[in-house]
């Protein structure tokens, strides 16, 4: 009888183990779906940023936001949409300019 119980319970805790681990791969899963999410938001925070400061014409504004992206940050497509505009902008290349804006 005893033997029965001590079963049951390395049962119990290997069903806890997997339980536990699944759990743990959820709670990865939904970090990194946050950490996704932020990102994007972030980069999306700064390309607006970057665009207000561009059009109340701070060109220190423009550098420091500029300054404040990473590496990472600067190879994000909406980024370097940012400074392409930017770029067509101040070299008055307002052909491609207006066909960046499509």
């Amino acid at each position: 009888e005893g033997g029965g119980t001590a079963v049951r319970l390395d049962k119990a805790k290997a069903e806890d183990g997997k339980s536990d681990e699944s759990s743990r791969r959820r709670r990865e899963e939904v970090d990194a779906d946050n950490r996704a999410s932020i990102l994007k938001n972030r980069i999306e925070f700064e390309c607006y940023r970057f665009l207000y400061v561009w059009t109340t014409e701070d060109k220190q504004g423009v550098v420091s936001s500029l300054s404040t992206l990473s590496s990472l940050q600067h190879l994000h497509p909406n980024v370097k949409r940012c400074i392409s505009l930017y770029n067509a902008y101040v070299e008055c290349d307002y052909v491609s300019y207006f066909k960046l804006l499509r």
